[in-house]
Parts: C-alpha cells; sequence; structure tokens
C-alpha cells in the first residue's frame, strides 16, 4: 500500500449496496481504484488478478459467505486489509476472530466510513515512517560497499560465491557475499529463503501457487514471477 492511496474491492450480493458504498468512496481522494465483485468466487478472482490494499466484505451471500472467503483467501496465501460491512451486528465477534481490521453495519454511516479509513491510513503512514528511521545496512561489493535499506530489496539471487541483490528500483547489485550470509544480515521477519539459489522479501509478496511453485512479487503494479522450492512452500505461508 502506498502512502494515502487505496485500491479498493468490495463484495456484496446486493448491487444497491455496491452502489452506496462506491459513492461514499469516491469522496475519498486517497481512494484512488474501486472494484466490486457480486460474491465469493468473482472476488477471489479480483483478488488474484491486482490485489488490492482493502477489501469491504459482506458476509450473508448466496452460496459462499465472508467467512468462507477469508479461509480460501488464507488458503491461497493472500492477505489484504478486510473491512466488514453487514445488516447482522450478530456477526461481530466471529469478524474479530478473523481479524477484521473493521466492522460497519449497513446501512453504512459516512461518519464511521470516514474514521476507519482514516484510521486505516494513519496506520498506514506509520508503518511507512517506522520503515524509513531504520538504519541502512552495509553489503561489501567488489569495488568497496553499499548501505541499503530493507525495503529497497525485493528479492536475491546466489552467483557462485556471490549475491545478486534486485532492487525496487530495478538496478541490481552484486555484493561478495554467499546467499547464505546476506540473509543474515537482513530482519528474519521479513526475508525468506524460497530455493536453494534465491531469498525473498516478503512484504512484496502477492501470491503463492503452490501447484506451480511459483511465488508472485508485485512492484507497484508490475508482477515478478520466483520459483519456489517444494520444502519452502509450507514455511512461506506460515510466516503470515
Amino acid at each position: 500500500m502506498s502512502k494515502k492511496s487505496l485500491s479498493v474491492l468490495i463484495i456484496d450480493d446486493d448491487p444497491n449496496a455496491i452502489d452506496i458504498l462506491k459513492c461514499l468512496l469516491e469522496d475519498f481522494g486517497e481512494v484512488t481504484e474501486i472494484n466490486a465483485a457480486n460474491g465469493v468466487d468473482q472476488g477471489i478472482a479480483k483478488i488474484i488478478a491486482r490485489l488490492p490494499d482493502l477489501v469491504f466484505l459482506d458476509i450473508d451471500m448466496p452460496g459462499k459467505n465472508g467467512f468462507e472467503f477469508i479461509h480460501e483467501l488464507n488458503q491461497l496465501g493472500l492477505s489484504t486489509t478486510i473491512i466488514f460491512q453487514t445488516a447482522h451486528p450478530k456477526y461481530s465477534i466471529d469478524a474479530i476472530r478473523h481479524a477484521a481490521f473493521d466492522y460497519l453495519l449497513k446501512p453504512v454511516d459516512p461518519v464511521e466510513l470516514k474514521k476507519s479509513i482514516h484510521r486505516l491510513l494513519s496506520q498506514e503512514e506509520s508503518k511507512i515512517k517506522d520503515i524509513h528511521t531504520l538504519q541502512k545496512v552495509r553489503f561489501s561489493t567488489r569495488g568497496g560497499s553499499i548501505y541499503l535499506d530493507t525495503e529497497e530489496i525485493l528479492y536475491i539471487q546466489a552467483e557462485g560465491n556471490y549475491s545478486e541483490l534486485f532492487l525496487s528500483n530495478g538496478q541490481t547489485k552484486i555484493v561478495t557475499l554467499l546467499l547464505s550470509r546476506v540473509l543474515e544480515q537482513l530482519p528474519e521477519s521479513q526475508f525468506m529463503r524460497i530455493s536453494r539459489s534465491s531469498g525473498v522479501n516478503l512484504r512484496y509478496m502477492r501470491e503463492l501457487d503452490r501447484k506451480k511453485r511459483q511465488l508472485v512479487l508485485d512492484v507497484e503494479g508490475k508482477r515478478i514471477l520466483l520459483n519456489v522450492a517444494q520444502k519452502y512452500l509450507n514455511s512461506i505461508e506460515s510466516s503470515f
């Protein structure tokens, strides 16, 4: 999620509820993209195509309900912020158990919606500030040293006794360290080995395909495919 920018997906079987929420969201300058789905299956397809920052999720829908949507999302190894919107207050405890960011009753109160959106944006801005206060990590190169923020590193590929760092600005850097040594210098909660010759920044991960054993990174709308060794699949999923 970029600073002060939100892409939104609304999943609801009620077209009127979708239209009302769309109108309310259009008043927020931070909301740059709004899509809609009329049920869980269509919602999952749109999530896979382009993972949104925020999902407004109805609970009672024909076929699969909102909680089943979250279960399928977890099975796919995908993660996004969920705000439930429902006409039934009885689901509030279940929403908390499913780690929903917020719970709004229909008809959605514009004031409550505004509070929820601004609280989410405030949290994301705090995360960005925390990232920028981190110290840079130093890596040795053949010509000297480079200093990088961890957020700049998308993934790492082993190159014999060296490693190649692929950066978010499109550049690559060769460092005179084995992959294992590079990963030792990076936050364990953020970086993970995904094969004998690759490591990845999990914060850029958007999709994990167990069947194809592929991981998808999303960098400002650009998708990067990386192969994952079978033995690392469970570790990647359990890291979230």
